[in-house]
């Protein structure tokens, strides 16, 4: 049975403070899938695993640039991917996605749907819910491929 866990969240010091806690509570997972409406928290959630792993460079999101590589102590890498723009697995593909996946660098894909297929066990998927009060329900589980 693949374990999950429920988190709620009413600020941005609490969501920061909120990836610390998911990399004690999931050691192994360097893969994280977010998903969650446009303004959940996705990006703010990456600028506190950015902080928490002691990354210097100001964490915005990818949009744009699809892909946002952080430098890490010791020559580590975060790399921050926004998927939403894409319209197909194969544009995915393109920019790289398994390159990023199959590195063991962290990497935190927000929008991850279109690369289902490229899901491994062991990766965080994180649902962000925006709740009534303003506040955020983040539901992180583990993938698995099996049924």
């Amino acid at each position: 049975m693949t374990r999950s866990n429920s988190y709620t969240i009413c600020s941005v010091t609490a969501m920061h403070t909120l990836a610390a806690r998911l990399m004690t509570d999931y050691p192994d997972s360097r893969v994280w899938l977010l998903t969650g409406d446009l303004g959940a928290g996705k990006t703010t959630l990456v600028q506190g695993l950015a902080q928490t792993l002691q990354s210097e460079d100001l964490v915005s999101s990818p949009t744009f640039s699809l892909v946002q590589p952080y430098l890490l102590p010791g020559e580590q890498w975060l790399y921050h991917l926004d998927l939403y723009r894409l319209d197909s697995l194969e544009e995915a593909l393109e920019i790289g996605i398994e390159e990023y996946l199959d590195s063991g660098s962290w990497c935190v894909i927000e929008w991850p749907d279109l690369i289902r297929p490229l899901w491994l066990d062991g990766y965080l998927h994180l649902s962000i819910q925006i709740l009534d009060n303003g506040c955020r329900e983040i539901t992180a589980q583990l993938t698995s491929n099996t049924l």
